[in-house]
This record gives C-alpha cells, structure tokens and sequence, in this order.
C-alpha cells in the first residue's frame, strides 16, 4: 500500500546532513510529488532518506500538513535612519515586517555620525519582534546588507573607539584631494579600480590620523557598517 499509493518525494531540499537518522527529525520543505514508484526508482543517499523520512511520518499516522515544518530566513538592512528586518520562508512568503530607527549626529556642518551601539540595539530588539510569535528555533539562516562606505573603528578588545562616521559625511575634502592628485587617480584606480570621494573610507581613516591622532593609534581593526552588526 505504501508502495502502491504513496510516491516518493523526489524534489524535497534537505537542510543539514542526509543520513536517516539525521532526516527523521529534520525539517523539509515539499517541492511536489514525484510520479516514479518508490520501489521501483534507484535511490541516492538523499532519496533514501527522503524515504525514511516519509515513511516515518506516515507509520505516525500524520499528514503532511501535520508533520511540515516551516524554516524561517531573516533580512537584516542597516539603512542610515533604521534598521529594517524581514521574516520570510523558503518559498519567499513574507511573514513579518519591522523597522527601528536610531539617530543620527552632526556635530559639525558637513559631518555625519552615528553610534554603532545604536545600530546593536535596534537590530537585537528588532529580531525580538520580528520573531515574536514565530518559532525562533526553526530560523534557518540571517543576512545582513546596509549602508556602505562608514567608519568603523575597533581596539585590540573589540571596543569601539569613537562614533562611525558615515557614508554623508563630508570632512575629508582635504584627504580626498590627497589621494587623488598626492597619490594620483592612476595609481588608486589601478589598485582599487577607484578613484578617492569624499563619502568613502580610506579619506576618513586619513582624516582620523589626522584630527585624532589619540584614537588612530588605538585601531586595531576597521569595519564597514553592516559587517559591525552581525559580529559585535
């Protein structure tokens, strides 16, 4: 009977190892049924455990629908003005939306800054909320993208040294001018395939030894923005 009416999930996408007993609690997602009968089709590792899993499920007298189990994937962008997050499944169902905002500093006409114990913040708050309701566990992955080009400045213990300064801030005219026509335009863009702008990092790092010698000399480590998040 088995064998008879019920087919072998062929297309089904295996998170994790594909040993049975690996399979048996393993979460999977159904991709359609297949019309080959399951004792007549070759089976690879990954089929056979499909099997195993399958047959399990149904000896537990379960229906799919039953024994289905959703895996989750988050988005985290770290924009300028909030941090926005996304709860969605594997097949791209968006389950949950949120936004945090944080603020943003101008100590100076021209200068652009922010706290990246703020960015922290609103990303672990906003995951509380994103996943409130939902099953935290069966996250099967997070990715982070944001704003490009900020400063990030670390010690040799992983503090940060001073606010970033940010993609917007506009104080190292003086430093760009440098490299492009101290260091010249033809060398940057042969090693960087760039030339030097006022919102990108390598002026801010000059603008730092520069300005704040005390905090230059502390770096062991610079980050760009939205790598700063998922690691600190």
């Amino acid at each position: 009977m088995i064998a008879h009416c019920w087919q072998l999930f062929l297309n089904i996408k295996f998170i994790g190892g594909f040993t049975v007993k690996n399979c048996i609690d393993m979460p999977i997602f159904h991709r359609g049924i297949c019309a080959e009968n399951v004792t007549n089709t070759p089976l690879s590792d990954t089929r056979k455990a499909a099997t195993a899993v399958f047959l399990v499920r149904f000896l537990e007298q379960k229906t799919f629908s039953e024994w289905r189990i959703y895996m989750y994937y988050i988005g985290v962008d770290l924009g300028t003005s909030a941090v926005k997050l996304l709860l969605m499944e594997a097949d791209g169902s968006i389950k949950n939306i949120v936004s945090k905002e944080y603020p943003l500093s101008f100590p100076n006409p021209g200068w652009s800054e922010q706290s990246p114990d703020d960015w922290w913040n609103a990303v672990v708050e906003g995951i509380k909320e994103l996943t409130n309701g939902f099953e935290a566990s069966q996250v099967a992955g997070i990715s982070f993208g944001g704003q490009m080009h900020g400063l990030v400045i670390l010690d040799q213990d992983d503090n940060v040294i001073r606010p970033a300064i940010l993609w917007n801030d506009g104080r190292t005219t003086k430093e760009t001018n440098y490299l492009n026509d101290v260091i010249g335009k033809d060398k940057l863009s042969q090693y960087t395939a760039n030339i030097a702008f006022a919102g990108f990092t390598a002026p801010k790092i000059l603008w730092v030894k520069e300005n704040e010698p005390e905090n230059f000399a502390k770096i062991a480590k610079i980050m760009l923005p939205k790598i700063i998040s998922p690691i600190k």
